[in-house]
C-alpha cells in the first residue's frame, strides 16, 4: 500500500482552498523556470537519485490535494514510477487520458504525473534528468499553501542525496537491454526522503525489496503483470522481489 511521506503527511499542506493561479494555455511557466546552479548541484546525483527526488516531491503535491482530489490515479501513477525506478520494467507506457484532467485540482495532479513520467519516459529526447527534479520543485512550490515546511524538506533530502548517491560513488553497469541512459545509479529507498527519522544505507536493499513486495499489480492500470514480467529478457530475477 502506497502512503505518503510522514513530511509531507505532518506538514499543513492538505487544505481544500487554491490561492494559486492556474491558466490550461501557459502551465508551463509553473514549472519550468529554474536556476542554473541548482541545475548544476543536482547535475552531480545519478539519475535514480533525481527520479526518486521528484517522485518524493511528487508526494507532496499529491497530499496538497487529498482533501479536494478522491481519484486514485495519481498515487498509483507515482506508486508505478518508484517500482520503475527499480527496474524498468514494472512500468510499461501508458497514456493519460489529458481531457480528464483539467482545471485547478485535477490540472496540477495531470502536471505532476507527466513529470513523474518524463523522468522515466522522456530521456531519449533530453538526458538531464536534474531538469525532471527541478520542474516537480517548482511546480509544488506553486500549489503548496506554504512552502517553508517543503523547502527545509528538499534541502534536507538533497543532502542526504548528495552524501549517498553521487554519480561518482555508484560506478556505471554496462546493461545493454535497458533503454535507460548511462548515469542512472542505484535506486534510492523512499525512506532515504523520510526526513523525520534517521536514514542507514545499509538496509536499502531491504526497503527496495519491502516496497515491491507490498505492490499489487492486479490492482494498477500502470504496473507491468508477474507473468509479462517473467516473458521479457531483459528482466532477470523473481518479479516484484528485489534481486
Amino acid at each position: 500500500m502506497f502512503h505518503v511521506l510522514k513530511p509531507a503527511l505532518n506538514s499543513n499542506s492538505c487544505v481544500p482552498t487554491l490561492h494559486f493561479e492556474w491558466d490550461e494555455w501557459r502551465v508551463h511557466r509553473y514549472y519550468v523556470p529554474f536556476e542554473g546552479e541548482a541545475f548544476a548541484r543536482l547535475g552531480q546525483l545519478t539519475g535514480r537519485a533525481n527520479a526518486a527526488l521528484a517522485y518524493a516531491s511528487g508526494e507532496w503535491i499529491l497530499h496538497r490535494f487529498a482533501a479536494v482530489n478522491h481519484d486514485e490515479t495519481p498515487r498509483l501513477y507515482l506508486e508505478a514510477c518508484w517500482a520503475a525506478n527499480v527496474h524498468w520494467a514494472y512500468f510499461p507506457y501508458v497514456e493519460i487520458d489529458e481531457d480528464r484532467w483539467r482545471g485547478p485540482v485535477r490540472g496540477p495532479l495531470l502536471i505532476m504525473m507527466a513529470i513523474a513520467g518524463d523522468a522515466y519516459f522522456g530521456l531519449d529526447d533530453d538526458a538531464a534528468i536534474q531538469a525532471r527534479s527541478l520542474w516537480m520543485r517548482n511546480l509544488a512550490l506553486h500549489v503548496l499553501p506554504d512552502s517553508g515546511a517543503y523547502l527545509a524538506w528538499f534541502d534536507a533530502s538533497l543532502a542526504r542525496l548528495e552524501h549517498h548517491h553521487r554519480k561518482d560513488q555508484h560506478p556505471e553497469t554496462e546493461d545493454m537491454l535497458s533503454p535507460l541512459p548511462e548515469g542512472m545509479g542505484a535506486p534510492p529507498p523512499r525512506e532515504l526522503f523520510d526526513t523525520s527519522q534517521p536514514y542507514e544505507p545499509s538496509h536499502d536493499a531491504e526497503r527496495l525489496d519491502a516496497y515491491l513486495r507490498g505492490l499489487d499489480p492486479d490492482a494498477s492500470p500502470f504496473l507491468a503483470g508477474a507473468d509479462a514480467l517473467a516473458g521479457l529478457d531483459a528482466f532477470v530475477g523473481t518479479p516484484y522481489r528485489y534481486r
